[in-house]
């Protein structure tokens, strides 16, 4: 006669299935806050997750020390942990492991220019090297255009339906070449992606090439512009993407690549966006293509009833490896009276605030909407921003971990008059100068830029010129430019006051001095003379870094398996020693004892009782009843609560009964020789012993 208490574990349900939802928001800039509110350059608060603490378990085997308040992670690291699947497992792993571990670090060079072309088109024989020269060290080539075309009735309209990118067409195959010289020093011309030579004879090149302007005297005799007088250049190409839609372009590979590309690698346009005059265009090497992903573009209009784009800004962000890079043109109002500055103090705190980026699963880049002249590679424009950018819940500029902020700004001089300004200039005073500086002093005081950092201001101003020459408007001395007299009032109520205008500013989160913050290596502008404005060009050095896939999946499998053995360890855990009472053979009237040592060799107290079970269940099909037991056997205690290592002697008692319904009835009825049972202890929250 046996009662067996043999092991059996029944199905175990997963503590841990689903991943528990956390709320994200967009969280407030600590940096570069637009007004009334002030704020601080500090560390980085990314919009990240709100998780509970992790509970910790009493068991033998412990976790990781309890985050009594869970760092906040950035997107692209919450985006992996999306396979942890569960909150324990992610809160062990952010116990356990520092991002810097898990992460590589690299750097890649930047080239950041702006250029105000005063609503012209490029003359014939414009260069753009000079200005980009830069980009032979580069990696990346941020470029932002003002004023590309007239800042119309006429246009603005055209921008409300669409636009027709003709304007930047022209712009973006100078900015082609500059970026993707020839051998010999561009003699051609890109066709249908093909190298053409260059018709007729070689245009007067722009005047010698110039880093910058540095302590010239602007009445001197001026260096005109030597191209075609009166002519415009013009692309010999403006439906590039026409023609790579439908294949026309033999000179593309199977994966869309040029071949002069794969020679000379190439920059490849990755990101181009028009409001109005403004252009942003963003060009990266070959090499560095499948290395950014996440290509967003927004715009922000400024202008007529704070809607129009004839002013205001247009911005991209993209991930470079796993960092955020945001970018900004803009266009600021005009102005040197007094007062103006405010207005372009507002123009920054509403692209600030206004400028919102797609989510991740919004179409990045819709390929229409994109500039895409016969320049080298512009077929691949669209691929990086098919790519997720794990974005988050992050929508604005200053949730980037690096900001770049380019373009025409129009701050002035202030307090200090126009002919003691041009005594300095002509001094080359320019450190007593840059003390007049309209966006210093916003910057200094926070009511605009606030957090973002420029470099020093070693060149001279740049705005405003007279168009093809390098005397500023209203230097009349020695100027051949000179208007006559009958238009002397009339010219005079045009005079600037030269400024610095055109600026480049970045911010980085963690402080614009820390390790991690872009590295200004340059700033300073160029002698380009088809504008009233002169370009200005930055060269930086931007860290990034990428989560090693690899690592981050293992130490998440290493979590889950930490987090399976404390749940495990946590569970209450029993032994019956012996698992069965037998009592051998018993005669009539006889009763036998058997007494099993139930244990707890888990960590935690565990609570037990036996469970009720139908007759049938118990070997007795005759009887409806439930019972703990069957009617031949009785044990002792039912049920009770052990401490950790303490045990409980339960007595089995079995008996052989005489008369009807006794055991022996029972026996003889059912024609049985043997009696046996299996009883079912249950050990609350772990396993069920038989």
């Amino acid at each position: 006669m046996r009662s067996l208490f043999g092991y059996r574990e029944k199905a175990k349900t997963r503590l841990d299935a689903t991943s528990a939802q956390y709320s994200t928001g967009q969280q407030p800039p600590t940096f570069g806050r637009p007004p009334p509110s002030r704020a601080t350059v500090g560390p980085a608060t990314t919009a990240g997750v709100a998780a509970a603490s992790a509970v910790p378990l009493d068991s033998g085997v412990q976790l990781s020390d309890a985050v009594k308040e869970q760092p906040l992670v950035d997107a692209v690291l919450e985006h992996l942990l999306s396979a942890a699947r569960s909150d324990a497992v992610r809160q062990e792993f952010l116990a356990q492991n520092s991002v810097d571990d898990l992460v590589e670090e690299h750097s890649l060079s930047l080239l950041v220019g702006t250029y105000n072309v005063n609503g012209h088109k490029p003359p014939m024989g414009l260069q753009l090297a000079p200005w980009l020269s830069g980009a032979a060290d580069a990696d990346i080539v941020i470029v932002a255009f003002q004023e590309i075309v007239p800042l119309n009735a006429n246009n603005v309209f055209n921008d409300l339906v669409g636009g027709t990118g003709a304007a930047t067409a022209a712009w973006d195959q100078l900015v082609s070449e500059a970026l993707n010289p020839t051998p010999a020093a561009q003699p051609y011309i890109s066709q249908g992606g093909h190298l053409l030579p260059r018709s007729g004879p070689e245009p007067a090149p722009n005047r010698p090439p110039q880093d910058h302007v540095d302590n010239q005297l602007p009445n001197k005799e001026p260096d005109r512009f030597t191209g075609s007088e009166g002519k415009e250049y013009e692309p010999t190409q403006t439906g590039g993407t026409d023609s790579q839609a439908d294949g026309s372009d033999d000179s593309m590979n199977d994966g869309g690549v040029s071949q002069l590309d794969n020679a000379l690698k190439a920059f490849m346009q990755v990101a181009a966006k028009q409001m109005v005059g403004v252009y942003l265009t963003v060009w990266v090497r070959e090499h560095v293509l499948p290395h950014v992903r996440g290509v967003q573009i927004t715009s922000v209009g400024t202008g007529v009833m704070n809607v129009l784009g004839n002013k205001g800004a247009v911005a991209a962000r993209m991930r470079l490896y796993d960092t955020g890079v945001a970018l900004v043109a803009a266009h600021l109002s005009s102005g040197q009276a007094d007062g103006d500055e405010l207005r372009r103090n507002y123009d920054y705190s509403e692209v600030l605030r206004r400028a919102a980026f797609p989510p991740d699963s919004a179409t990045a880049l819709d390929p229409a909407a994109l500039s895409a002249p016969s320049a080298f590679g512009v077929s691949k424009v669209v691929a990086a921003g098919q790519r997720a950018g794990q974005w988050g819940s992050a929508r604005g500029i200053l949730d980037a971990e690096h900001a770049l902020w380019l373009g025409d700004l129009n701050y002035r001089l202030s307090g200090i008059a126009d002919e003691k300004a041009r005594t300095l200039l002509r001094a080359g005073d320019l450190e007593q100068l840059a003390k007049y500086d309209e966006l210093a002093a916003m910057r200094r005081t926070g009511r605009a830029f606030e957090g973002w950092a420029e470099g020093p201001l070693s060149f001279p101003p740049t705005y405003k010129f007279r168009r093809g020459t390098l005397a500023y408007h209203g230097d009349t001395d020695d100027d051949p430019s000179a208007p006559p007299p009958l238009e002397a009032i009339e010219e005079a109520q045009k005079i600037r006051t030269p400024a610095w205008t055109d600026r480049i500013l970045w911010c980085s989160k963690g402080g614009n001095d820390s390790p991690t913050a872009l590295g200004l290596k340059q700033y300073k502008s160029c002698a380009l003379t088809a504008s009233d404005h002169m370009p200005v060009v930055a060269s930086f050095v931007l860290p990034v870094r990428h989560y090693d896939r690899a690592r981050v999946e293992a130490a998440i499998e290493a979590a889950r398996r930490r987090v399976d053995a404390a749940e495990m360890a946590a569970l209450p855990r029993c032994e019956l020693d012996p698992p069965s009472a037998d009592f051998g053979a018993l005669r009539l009237g006889e009763q036998g004892t058997c007494h099993i040592i139930l244990r707890n060799v888990g960590q935690v107290t565990a609570s037990y009782e036996l469970q009720p079970l139908p007759g049938a269940m118990l070997g007795d099909p005759e009887d409806k009843s439930f019972r703990t037991s069957p009617r031949w056997a009785t044990v002792y205690p039912e049920q009770g609560t052990l401490e950790q290592g303490a045990g409980a002697d339960i007595r089995v008692t079995a008996s052989i009964t005489a008369g009807p319904g006794g055991t022996a009835d029972m026996v003889c009825t059912q024609g049985r020789s043997r009696l046996d049972a299996v009883l079912v202890l249950r050990v609350a929250g772990g396993k069920d012993l038989f």
